[in-house]
């Protein structure tokens, strides 16, 4: 969701959206902890809001919340949602809809 990710980065200095390990990374852990993939593929896929508002709330439907950093206390305020929108507005595509791109690793994994 780097979309959203950068869009909130323009608001405040908080985390926002989880961070996920790399691949390299997620591939180094399972290794370790002995599970072998027996296969393994990275899929993007990307879906189209209206506005930021069905963005935050598609999320909140499927029940995401943010984990890890440094999450901000307050509510989200009139103003700092004018922010996100605004700075949401550089990846509005030519057919008018806003894209958020999820990244997700799909395997088999054997132990």
């Amino acid at each position: 969701m780097f979309e959203l990710r950068e869009a909130w980065a323009a608001v405040d200095e908080h985390e926002h959206i989880n961070r996920f390990m790399p691949e390299s990374v997620l591939r180094s852990v399972l290794q370790q902890a002995g599970v072998q993939c027996k296969t393994w593929q990275v899929k993007r896929h990307v879906m189209y809001y209206p506005d930021v508002n069905a963005v935050l709330q598609s999320l909140k439907r499927i029940g995401a919340s943010q984990v890890n950093g440094q999450r901000s206390q307050g509510l989200l305020t009139r103003q700092k949602l004018l922010v996100l929108q605004q700075a949401y507005e550089r990846y509005r595509l030519p057919s008018g809809l806003l894209p958020v791109t999820y990244n997700v690793c799909y395997g088999v994994l054997h132990r």
